[in-house]
């Protein structure tokens, strides 16, 4: 799905490293093997950050969430590019957190200026309520989601 949003694009790609691992891949190590990839291929050093909704920021900074060193190299050696969503109130997040707030530098926030309430999640909840997902997804995307049957309810 993610080759067929990106299609049409002439500056976006997809790599399909982490599929072919053969077990889940934890952020920091996906982050580590593009650093290392990136940093290769431009032969000089490359920061590669994690782009995220503040949903994902804000789950960092919860305790049991995540293990906390890998947390701490996600933000510390990498950093965050954090997408807000509506009342995301990412500020108010990060001054809120110890441990956002320390690594508050390596943070960037991305601030909406279209009001939008698009998610991935907000996307499977329509399809398995049976709305349309037209204009919230690439049409290719959204013919493949529903020859594939996904996200639908099987009540």
């Amino acid at each position: 799905m993610c080759q067929l949003a990106v299609e049409d694009s002439n500056w976006l790609s997809v790599d399909e490293w982490e599929i072919f691992q053969e077990q889940y891949s934890r952020t920091l190590f996906v982050l580590k093997h593009f650093q290392e990839e990136i940093n290769k291929a431009a032969g000089c050093h490359v920061r590669v950050m994690l782009l995220c909704g503040a949903d994902l920021m804000i789950s960092l900074g919860k305790p049991g969430v995540w293990i906390p060193e890998q947390v701490e190299s996600i933000l510390g050696d990498h950093g965050l590019v954090v997408v807000e969503r509506d009342d995301s109130q990412v500020p108010e997040h990060i001054f809120a957190s110890d441990l956002l707030y320390k690594h508050r530098r390596n943070i960037f926030n991305v601030s909406k200026y279209v009001k939008t309430d698009l998610s991935s999640t907000k996307v499977r909840h329509l399809l398995r309520r049976g709305y349309s997902v037209r204009y919230y997804v690439h049409d290719a995307v959204r013919k493949y989601i529903a020859q594939h049957k996904l996200y639908v309810c099987h009540e």
